[in-house]
């Protein structure tokens, strides 16, 4: 048994108490080292801020031009940029195109900014044009009004003109058709299929289903329904997208179904009493033919 006292019980807490703050500063530290979209504090003015930049170094381009994109933000109170340039391959420097404006002015929902008002945001362009297959390497540069030179950003990316994006093409159910049945899920792709879902009548992303090969949708209610195929192929892994989607939206109507059923048995009682007036009617010329012959013999 293990004895309590006083002194016991603040070092128990002083103990809790050190953990908590170590705790609170790990995760400060954390936030501000993930890479990516840069987080920056309401009142912290030393942040450089780059955002979604283009070309991506995955996938691979199957053109032989692109486009430069860069979203840069830069504290206001720091000395401000006259230009922008790039190299391609290591290869000589050409301008790059920007506008400036005011960061309130350009607030990008996915970007976390506090203070956008403590910040320029620069939206940078330009073409690549005649590009080789093969792997490239672009470095950015920015050009400041002290005459300071900052290189921007880096990325090496692929380029296959022969390569083939990869394709998906649902068979079944067609886009904007009615269907009176079961409604059979048929899909093709231009690539081996890793894995493949679908969602039916949801938004969500939280809805997939696994498919393997062909699948059918049944108990369906009426009117309009929402499919979404999503598929990742072999060629995916290679490719600026990282699926293959494309959602179908279709009408079930179980009451054509019925009316069909009507109509099959409808034509079946008209076909049944066709075929019966045939037969009584050869059955007819057969009997006067053979009256006929025997009148004929008799004479």
């Amino acid at each position: 048994m293990v004895s309590y006292n006083k002194h016991n019980g603040w070092q128990i807490i002083k103990n809790v108490k050190g953990l908590f703050i170590f705790a609170i500063i790990t995760l400060i530290v954390f936030v501000n080292l993930v890479p990516g979209n840069a987080y920056v504090h309401s009142g912290d003015e030393n942040y450089h801020v780059l955002h979604n930049c283009l070309p991506t170094g995955v996938g691979t381009y199957t053109n032989t031009t692109t486009d430069i994109s860069i979203n840069y933000y830069l504290p206001i109170n720091s000395t401000q940029i006259k230009s922008f340039s790039y190299s391609l391959d290591e290869n000589s420097n050409s301008t790059l195109s920007y506008l400036s404006k005011d960061a309130t002015e350009a607030v990008i929902p996915s970007l976390t900014i506090q203070n956008f008002s403590k910040y320029i945001y620069y939206s940078i362009s330009g073409p690549l044009e005649n590009l080789a297959n093969g792997n490239h390497t672009l470095r950015t540069f920015a050009y400041f009004i002290d005459g300071a030179v900052k290189s921007l950003w880096n990325q090496t990316f692929r380029v296959n003109t022969n390569f083939k994006e990869p394709q998906l093409i649902i068979l079944s159910p067609q886009n904007q058709s009615t269907y009176t049945n079961e409604v059979p899920i048929v899909s093709n792709t231009n690539s081996n299929v890793i894995m493949a879902y679908y969602t039916f009548d949801s938004s969500s992303n939280n809805n997939w289903i696994p498919i393997s090969g062909n699948a059918t949708l049944t108990g369906l209610k009426e009117g309009y329904h929402t499919l979404t195929i999503s598929v990742v192929t072999e060629a995916n892994l290679q490719s600026v997208h990282a699926d293959c989607r494309q959602t179908i939206e279709f009408y079930f109507d179980s009451s054509q179904n019925n009316l069909f059923l009507i109509m099959s048995n409808q034509t079946n009682i008209i076909l049944i009493a066709v075929l019966t007036i045939a037969i009584v009617v050869i059955v007819v010329v057969f009997l006067y033919f053979k009256r006929n012959k025997v009148k004929d013999s008799n004479n």
